[in-house]
């Protein structure tokens, strides 16, 4: 049940959006928490929270930062609503566990798409015209490993039909039997060939990272999110 409650439950429906996700789990309780939800009717919120340390307690801390998030969100900018929930986390929480963080939030009227990434890997966007690559953008300090932790944000602007793709940390350095990292490149080419269908691109990289690594069960949770912007009315 643990491991179910760390990716959305129930993604809120939109004519302006599409958003997938999926976390494949370890064996031990996974590291990885991917949550979305609409603040008010303008925007969306979607987060990947990551933990490097495995276990039930793990787990149960990230659901405490989920809910942290939201309710910071619902009431504050992005910006602040990191700043609190970082402050909270750094101030008041017994042990001390820094998180990975990215978070977005999307104008579903405009297309801006305001991101921060406290730690985490880049994000990759693809449009439909093929063009795709990833965001590399400022980097803040891990959530919760400091108290004058700066958090910067870095808009985007998508376009009909984009694609945001956000994933765990652990894929890029899942080894093949030779030592070889998964990496950058092959994750860019999975999603670049495997087609517009969210949920068969998030199949694809699966089966990819287990043909790779040769495993039949992963060592390492698999979470990947795909945000699609697609305005069509004013809701």
């Amino acid at each position: 049940m643990l491991k179910n409650s760390l990716k959305p439950a129930d993604i809120p429906e939109s004519l302006n959006y599409k958003f997938t996700a999926e976390i494949f789990t370890a064996t031990e309780i996974g590291g990885n928490l991917c949550d979305v939800f609409k603040i008010n009717k303008d925007y969306l919120a979607a987060f990947f929270v990551d933990v490097t340390e495995k276990g039930i307690s793990q787990g149960l801390y990230m659901m405490k930062v989920k809910n942290m998030l939201r309710k910071a969100l619902l009431k504050n900018p992005p910006e602040k609503a990191l700043h609190l929930v970082n402050d909270e986390l750094f101030n008041t929480v017994d042990k001390k566990i820094p998180l990975k963080a990215f978070l977005c939030v999307l104008n579903l009227r405009s297309g801006v798409l305001q991101t921060f990434n406290a730690g985490h890997v880049d994000p990759v966007l693809k449009s439909p015209n093929r063009h795709q690559g990833f965001i590399k953008g400022p980097f803040s300090q891990l959530l919760g490993s400091s108290s004058d932790t700066t958090f910067i944000p870095m808009p985007l602007q998508l376009n009909k039909g984009d694609k945001f793709y956000l994933y765990s940390n652990d894929i890029l350095d899942l080894p093949n039997a030779c030592g070889e990292k998964y990496g950058r490149n092959r994750l860019l080419d999975v999603i670049s060939s495997s087609g517009d269908d969210a949920q068969a691109v998030i199949h694809s990289i699966r089966q990819d990272v287990m043909a790779f690594t040769g495993e039949t069960s992963l060592k390492a949770d698999v979470a990947i999110a795909v945000l699609e912007y697609t305005p069509t009315v004013e809701e």
